[in-house]
């Protein structure tokens, strides 16, 4: 078997967001963490955001660290560069629990519930949807074409599934 190395234009940290109306390539890692990646297609105009907590903790938190920041955030950027919200089309990535701990489940579960809640809300409609489970993501997004590449992560304290 061999190994294709795919270009990555940028790493998205974790309260990250990225849109681009040229095509780039962006990686991130996820684990409880979501990635609402929007895209385009008449426009091709792309982008993602990573957000860690669904809400913030204290009220003066703020940023792209929350989804009820991050995605309406992406959106607005996307349309300022010439996209339209009315045509967007969303995949949603993570809300794992990549260790097993509870908590971590618990949060996974509520990034990903506000997620499609929130592009419920905004009418954009998600065509792909890859989340929970007890593994972290790996995600590689064009925001020229809208391709997602997703691969899983294992974690030191997951069991292999059979034939693995």
């Amino acid at each position: 078997m061999t190994t294709r190395y795919l270009r990555v234009d940028r790493f998205l940290e974790p309260g990250e967001l990225i849109a681009s109306a040229t095509p780039i390539a962006v990686k991130t890692i996820l684990g409880s963490c979501i990635a609402v990646c929007l895209w385009d297609p008449v426009a091709k105009i792309g982008g993602v955001n990573h957000y860690l907590l669904p809400h913030p903790c204290r009220p003066q938190d703020s940023g792209n660290r929350f989804g009820v920041t991050a995605i309406p955030a992406l959106l607005n950027e996307i349309a300022r560069l010439g996209g339209s919200p009315g045509r967007l089309v969303a995949s949603v990535i993570g809300g794992g629990c990549p260790m097993g701990a509870l908590h971590t489940a618990f949060v996974g579960r509520q990034n990903r519930d506000l997620a499609i809640e929130t592009l419920e809300r905004l009418r954009v409609r998600v065509l792909r949807e890859d989340t929970g489970g007890h593994h972290g993501r790996k995600i590689l997004f064009n925001t020229g074409s809208g391709h997602l590449i997703v691969r899983p992560v294992r974690g030191m304290h997951e069991r292999p599934a059979a034939g693995e």
